[in-house]
């Protein structure tokens, strides 16, 4: 299930063969500007005098002690603020348990709120937060505008940096950066991130339909062979079991208004569904990783049209939540539903994976969320080149390449859910209990404090191997759930052991390997990395047909009936060919092979 590429890439990281700087000399795509850089000394020297260390803006010598940073500062937080790359996190000071942990690290983390609006005024005016995610196009704004600390100097100072590049695999990722994220200079401005594959090991993830298991025996676990089969099943689940325990109504799946960005968001998990992905929607295509094609979302019955039809349908036969349209992001995730859809599949206990026969499912856990090589390679995260707590910046950016960190951070503390003995990581009595259980109710703290995750992107990806071992001296990745022992627990209570009953399979992971329905690897993987940024001129145009795209998409599935539904699809098609859309998706088209050449460039290398 490796990717060949992971394994060729990483053979270049290890003999120091890596060729993509020699790449961007000759000239990438990839870099947004093209204009003459500025000065990059004045990045340092800026964030040596607001530090007040005259020694930091030397050329070398450059010094920062982390464990004399958290000995002072543990009981005495240094404040950064911190935008966030999306709405995914609470705005204000991070409090509570978590905010407990930040003050251990001696951080004290206060969010700013996300919207577009405020990113906008954020680079107009050039005032900064302290720490802040940015997509690559933004870094090259920044990077022109001499707005961000350059941090080449600083790395070799952070010791969990350095120990993600010894053993996380964080050395290529930087060295990208440097090369297609610089502007040209070779400079590392920003830190990647989620770099590493993600465990989705015997998980379906959002690339298959995820039923509420235990409605769905309620009625008796009926054969759905197709998506209309699907509708109707929820429909009678909601039937026989229409309110959830508080009381609200259970409809048979949400979506939600909040995850609508460069397109229309909750055509996300329908994409996924069918083995294409979502990331060339800005530029009106639907990218098909089964068959390793590309094709405009504006052609009659394209994949993206489907799914528009499938939630039309659902909102016909009143399992749609009607109140989907207001409905945010985080709210939609606590709406109890049948299936899940839109953007979020149902991730909770009681929700688990079906397969409709005949479809074929993409599944590349190093791909799933940025390319496992190179990070997500449109989100980084950068420090303010005027900030006035440099230590404290760097602080932070070490702990975000810190596995134990992301661990300590999402699980809670020591002796809760987890506890430590030496080395040796182990499941706590009351954390296998709640597994064992697998009822859906949300974990609380012994404080009670209910667990949750901190929603923002990490340096490394979850699958980052921690230094704690599990109680067999097996490797332990950052995410309790990819725990061998939280696994065995999952694999083995009631709820489980009624979904390996009904489908008669022993896994989802047998079930997928039983029916070959699934595709590890395509011909398009890690391509994404290397496309270009398009100028000015055609982002006003994007957005114009955004907008249009994003409009359409909601009217459509709000439509009082067919022909009103197929009418509001053809208005949008001329409205985004009278907009350029033909020139767009052409433009994309051709870049992609420019980027397909690079990518094989790079990889071919280590053969």
């Amino acid at each position: 299930m490796k990717n060949r590429y992971w394994k060729r890439v990483a053979a270049l990281a290890l003999s120091g063969a890596l060729v993509i700087g020699t790449l961007a000399g000759c000239g990438s795509g990839t870099t947004a500007s093209s204009q003459e850089q500025p000065s990059q000394a004045g990045n340092k020297e800026t964030a040596a005098q607001a530090a007040g260390t005259e020694e930091a803006a030397e050329d070398s010598g450059v010094s920062f002690d982390l464990a004399a940073f958290e000995g002072e500062h543990s009981g005495n937080p240094v404040s950064i603020s911190l935008y966030p790359f999306n709405a995914n996190l609470t705005s204000g000071t991070v409090s509570g348990y978590l905010g407990d942990f930040f003050k251990t690290k001696g951080l004290a983390i206060d969010v700013w709120a996300y919207s577009d609006e405020k990113t906008n005024a954020i680079l107009a005016s050039g005032d900064l937060p302290d720490v802040m995610h940015v997509n690559a196009e933004n870094l090259s704004l920044m990077i022109d505008a001499g707005m961000v600390l350059k941090l080449d100097d600083y790395l070799d100072d952070l010791p969990h940096v350095q120990a993600a590049i010894e053993k996380n695999g964080l050395g290529p990722a930087l060295e990208f950066v440097k090369n297609y994220r610089s502007n040209d200079t070779g400079s590392l401005y920003a830190m990647p991130t989620n770099v590493g594959g993600t465990d989705i090991t015997d998980m379906g993830d959002r690339n298959v339909v995820r039923l509420n298991w235990s409605i769905y025996e309620e009625i008796g676990a009926p054969e759905i062979n197709s998506y209309d089969e699907l509708i109707t099943v929820a429909k009678q689940m909601m039937e026989a079991h229409p309110t959830d325990d508080s009381g609200n109504k259970i409809y048979g799946t949400v979506l939600n208004s909040g995850s609508d960005t460069e397109y229309w968001g909750n055509i996300i998990t329908w994409l996924r569904w069918h083995g294409y992905t979502e990331n060339q929607l800005p530029y009106l295509l639907e990218t098909n990783m089964i068959e390793g094609k590309y094709s405009s979302i504006l052609e009659d019955n394209s994949v993206y049209y489907q799914g528009l039809k499938f939630y039309f349908d659902c909102m016909q036969a009143g399992i749609l939540d009607p109140d989907s349209i207001n409905t945010d992001r985080s709210t939609a995730g606590k709406k109890t539903r049948m299936f899940g859809g839109g953007t979020q599949p149902g991730w909770r206990n009681e929700y688990f994976e079906y397969w409709i026969p005949g479809t074929k499912y993409y599944i590349n856990s190093e791909t799933l969320y940025g390319d496992a090589i190179f990070g997500n390679t449109d989100e980084y995260i950068v420090v303010n080149a005027n900030t006035k707590n440099l230590e404290a910046c760097l602080a932070f950016i070490d702990m975000m390449a810190d596995p134990d960190a992301q661990m300590m951070g999402n699980a809670g503390p020591e002796g809760d859910m987890y506890e430590i003995n030496g080395n040796v990581l182990t499941l706590t009595e009351k954390a296998k209990e709640y597994n064992q259980a697998a009822t859906g109710d949300k974990y609380f703290y012994d404080n009670g404090e209910q667990a949750y995750l901190w929603n923002t992107s990490w340096i490394l990806a979850q699958s980052a191997v921690m230094t704690y071992k599990g109680p067999n001296g097996e490797d332990l990745i950052s995410v309790h759930t990819g725990w061998p022992e939280e696994k065995a627990i999952a694999n083995d209570n009631e709820a489980y052991r009624s979904w390996k009953e009904t489908t008669g399979y022993d896994s989802w992971q047998d079930l997928v390997d039983t029916n070959n329905c699934a595709v590890y690897t395509s011909d398009l993987d890690f391509i994404n990395s290397f496309l270009s940024t398009p100028d000015d001129s055609m982002k006003l145009t994007m957005s114009t047909i955004n907008d249009k795209v994003v409009d359409a998409s909601w009217k459509m599935v709000y439509a009082e009936d067919e022909e009103t539904f197929q009418s509001i699809w053809q208005q949008m098609v001329a409205d985004c060919k009278d907009l350029g859309a033909e020139d767009l998706i052409q433009w994309r088209l051709d870049d992609i092979e420019k980027a397909r050449n690079e990518r094989d460039a790079v990889l071919n290398a280590a053969e």
